[in-house]
């Protein structure tokens, strides 16, 4: 198997969450609605990568800007994606739970050494560290 083999199938696994990553990028700060190209861009990215499709969701201020989908849910089948498919996403909410807490960390709302239940005391566990 040659190296970009290797990286297209890596980039099938981890599409989804390259693409919740780079979206404010790809959008700036605090637009009203995507640029015009946005959908070509996406699309041209879940070609070139090769995933059947995708659904992107921007949400600003409470409010969804966008909720789409893109491509089909099964290769070879009709059906599309559409904003309300479900993906299985595996473990990737403990790298999203982590990164959302560093950006608590760095608003100094929150510390690293914090217990959980001085911030959520409903959550109790079987050590009262936590």
């Amino acid at each position: 198997m040659n190296c970009q083999v290797i990286i297209v199938r890596s980039l099938k696994r981890s599409l989804p969450r390259y693409l919740y990553a780079i979206t404010p990028l790809i959008l700036g700060h605090a637009v009203a609605a995507p640029p015009a190209n946005f959908d070509d861009r996406v699309e041209s990215l879940r070609k070139q990568v090769g995933v059947p499709g995708m659904a992107i969701a921007i949400v600003e201020n409470g409010k969804v800007t966008l909720a789409k989908g893109y491509g089909v849910r099964k290769l070879g089948a009709p059906e599309p994606v559409d904003a309300e498919t479900i993906f299985p996403t595996g473990s990737t909410g403990k790298a999203f739970t982590v990164a959302d807490l560093g950006i608590l960390v760095d608003q100094k709302k929150i510390d690293w050494d914090d217990k959980v239940i001085d911030h959520l005391p409903e959550f109790q566990m079987y050590d009262p560290w936590v």
